[in-house]
């Protein structure tokens, strides 16, 4: 398994108008949820380990941080799971026109690949 560290940099900034002085707020795009993101590979691994291998939280933590040497906080490997979740509740279209849960392998896959 291969894993590779992108790095994206977005800036929005906080911009006060000198003339009406209203303050103007740049946006993020809507995929992004804080202020460090872990790519869809990273993320479908740590719920495989989690979900589909029943792996104790603190050692698919210690697993992430020997892999790309940063330890994810447990919080953040839950997340992964509920946005999963919550995608899933709301019958995101994005989510489920682009990816499927494989109840073979447990895991996500686009369903490009499952066809």
């Amino acid at each position: 398994m291969v894993f590779e560290k992108v790095i994206d940099h977005v800036d929005a900034e906080i911009k006060r108008c000198p003339a009406c002085g209203a303050t103007i707020k740049g946006v993020f795009p809507p995929d992004i949820h804080g202020l460090l993101q872990y790519g869809d590979g990273l993320k479908t691994f740590v719920i495989n380990l989690l979900i589909g291998q029943m792996v104790a939280l603190n050692r698919v933590q210690k697993l992430v941080k020997s892999m790309i040497g940063v330890v994810i906080a447990e919080v953040s490997l839950l997340k992964f799971v509920l946005r999963l979740h919550q995608a899933w509740q709301a019958g995101s279209s994005k989510l489920s026109r682009r990816y499927s849960i494989h109840p073979r392998l447990m895991s996500m896959k686009r369903l490009s690949e499952l066809t």
